[in-house]
Formats: structure tokens, sequence, C-alpha cells
């Protein structure tokens, strides 16, 4: 048993159906915009194959952004070339539902992928290289190879979410430079035809999209463009941007734009609307959390306002996963809570000042609007008993007389009657 395997089969985490056909098996449909798509720049000189400071100088003018985490392909290189690493790996994790648009920029155009990955690899002057692709999908309708243009697939198994672990793979004091598939393209093709990126790759899919493929997109291209062109079989309850797991909901079509780092346009109906319900500690996402954290206990802090509580809880270790808030049976928004904790502790201490300032003005809001809503309550339950003793009998009805007693004379002038009893003897 492998490495990668042995990890798998003890890591923490879900099982997810992936849902990946048939947009993965689709050939990627290219919207390019005339006036943008081929803007090219001066490639810098040299001979054969560039140096890294020439592949850094191609990659800037290129302004190639990788999509896996938003920075400039330059500055990841640039940085990389400071440290001490053991290989070089092209990411095509995609381990979320319905998203695809890495592993299908490597099935579609592997060999400009495979390329670009070697020509990183030899300006950092590294042997080992490889791409990295999700295993676990149970519905695909094309093989993945094990090699392409002679560099190795390596495949991930394992639960839901895979990330952590192609990070972890060589060992985790092995490391690594990890680049998005979309960047590696857009680097070969800067490199062979001196092409600025001005195209990004998404996923377009879900239960209301009439024609699901993957699609390499203008940069700012309207969603609702997006949606229009591959069809609505449904009317959406909800669009997310990015993962199925980690994306975030839209409901404003005509001003979300595509982005690099969107990776996926989803549309989902929902058929049955969930009551939410408070936490009833079960434990579930403290089982399925692959960091071994407890997201409960996190949560509860947050919502409590409470942050230094949270810090012993490691909430900065959080990877963002989305798997706590799926797997809630009461579903609750727990990875929201917990990001919302990662911020505040990654943040500078004027603004967690500013935080605190906030979270004390909501529970002092919070105390006078509970207050003021116990003296009106209060006060209407005294205006009633006040109404019931001020009001009259019933019509019709008498009250019964007071019995009358009489009293004893005090007087030592008259004379004593005294009793009846008295009265008979």
């Amino acid at each position: 048993m492998q490495l990668g395997d042995t990890m798998a089969l003890f890591s923490k985490g879900i099982v997810l159906e992936q849902h990946k056909e048939p947009a993965l098996s689709r050939e990627i449909v290219q919207l390019i915009d005339a006036d943008s798509s081929f803007l090219t720049f001066t490639q810098p000189e040299y001979e054969g194959e560039p140096t890294l400071e020439q592949l850094i100088t191609i990659a800037e003018r290129a302004v190639i952004i990788d999509e896996r985490d938003g920075r400039p392909l330059a500055e990841k290189l640039f940085a990389a070339s400071k440290k001490q690493l053991y290989a070089v790996v092209a990411d095509a994790v995609d381990d979320e539902p319905y998203v695809s648009s890495q592993l299908g920029v490597v099935l579609h155009y592997g060999e400009g992928v495979a390329s670009a990955l070697k020509l990183c690899a030899q300006a950092l002057n590294i042997s080992k290289y490889c791409i990295l692709a999700y295993k676990n999908i149970t519905d695909l309708s094309i093989k993945l190879p094990a090699r392409i243009a002679s560099v190795r697939v390596l495949p991930i198994y394992g639960k839901y979410p895979a990330e952590n672990r192609a990070e972890n793979l060589f060992g985790p004091n092995q490391k690594k430079l990890i680049i998005g598939a979309g960047a590696l393209l857009h680097l070969y093709r800067a490199f062979k035809e001196s092409r600025v990126q001005t195209t990004c790759f998404v996923t377009v899919a879900g239960n209301c999209i009439a024609n699901a493929r993957n699609m390499e997109l203008p940069i700012g291209t309207p969603v609702k463009d997006v949606l229009n062109f591959c069809g609505l079989a449904l009317d959406p309850t909800r669009v997310v941007l990015g993962g199925s797991m980690t994306g975030r909901s839209t409901t404003d079509l005509n001003n979300e734009t595509v982005g690099i780092t969107t990776r996926a346009v989803l549309a989902f109906e929902d058929a049955i609307v969930r009551r939410k319900f408070n936490c009833i500690g079960c434990g579930r996402c403290v089982a399925a959390c692959p960091q071994g954290l407890t997201p409960t206990l996190i949560y509860r802090h947050v919502v409590s306002g409470h942050y230094d509580g949270a810090e012993i809880l490691d909430a900065t270790h959080c990877i963002e996963c989305g798997t706590c808030t799926y797997i809630c049976p009461s579903e609750l928004e727990i990875s929201a809570k917990v990001l919302q904790a990662k911020k505040y502790f990654l943040s500078t201490e004027k603004e967690r000042l500013v935080e605190k300032e906030r979270l004390s003005a909501n529970r002092r809001a919070a105390m006078y609007g509970a207050f003021n809503d116990f003296h009106s309550a209060f006060s209407k339950a005294c205006s009633g008993i006040s109404a019931l003793i001020r009001k009259k009998p019933a019509s019709g009805k008498k009250t019964p007389a007071a019995p009358k007693v009489k009293a004893a004379s005090l007087s030592s002038s008259g004379p004593d009657t005294g009793s009846a009893d008295d009265k008979k003897e």
C-alpha cells in the first residue's frame, strides 16, 4: 500500500457524490472576446529553455494569476526560488461536487499543462514533478490517464476534502510548489504564443443547468450571460459562485461577474426548505473535521462573542472546506463562524479592537432590547391586573353582605346584660 492510499484510508472527512458528468467528458467551450483574447506581450530574449528569471518575467508580463489561491504566478515562482523545494505539483484536485474546471483542463489540454510544469521544474532545478488528480469519482465517463506527456498523474483517493492531503502527500516536512492547472496552461500559452491571460476556466453545472459543461470565459463575463448560454431547465432558487462546498450564494445575477478564482457557476433548485435548529451536541462536525478541530465549540464562542475562549481551540487551523456545515443535522452555518474566528485571530490589533467594539455594541443593543421587551410585557401585565381589580360585579348578582359583629360594651355606667345563657340561668 502506498503512502497516499494509507493517508486516504485513515483520513477524516465525508463521502460526497461528485456529479461531475456530463460536464467533464464534454469538450471545453471557448467564449472568446475578440478584443482581448489575443493580447500579446514582448518576450524576454533567451535561447533554448528560459531560465528562472526569464520564466518569472514571462509570467509577470502575461499577468498570470493562479486560480488555486489568487496569487500572481510570478510571485509564487520568485518565492519558490528562495526555498529548498522537493517537488513541483500541478493541481487538478477538484474534490468538490460538480466542479471539474481544473481536471477538465488536464484532460483536454494535458500536453500544455505538462510542458509548463516541466518548464517550472527545470527552471527551479527540481527533478520531481507530477499532476495531482482526485480519483474518488464513480461517475466518470472517461478514464484518467496514468501519464500525460511523460508526466505522472498521481491519483488522490479518500474522502472530501482531499486538498489538505495533497499538500502533505510527500510528507509534512517536504516543501513543494503547487500550481493550478489553469495557470500552467496560461503559462504554456505565454511561453509559446506570448499571450496575456484574459480568460479563466469555469464549470457551469447544477440541477437547473440544461447543458452542463466546462467553459473558457473572458474575465469579467456576467454570470447571467453564462447561465443563458448553457440554458436553464429550471428556475434556480440559488446560484453558487465557486465550489459547491466553499462557494458563496448570490441572487444579484446582473452585477455578478466571473473571475479567475471563480472556478464554477452552479445553479440549484432546492425543493425542500428545512428549518434551522439549535446545536444538538451530536458531535458529527467534530468527527468529520479533517483538521481535528471542535467546530461546535468554536461556533458557540463566536455566536456569544467570546473570541478569547475560541483562541485555544485553534480556529486558525481551519482549511475552510465546509465539511462541518454540510454534516450538521441542524443546518447551522458552522464553517462561516469558524472562518469569522480565523479572520479575527489573523487580523491586526486595531482590527480586533474594532471587532470587539462592534460585538460590545451588539450585546448592549440586544440587552437594551430585551429590557425594553420585558418592561413592555410587565407594564401590560400590571395594567391587566389593575383592570381586573377595578372591574364591577355582573348585573343581577348581589354581593353577599359581610357578617355584622356586635361589639361588647366597654362603658362602666350601663347595666351588664350578659349573654343568653346567663339569662336562662
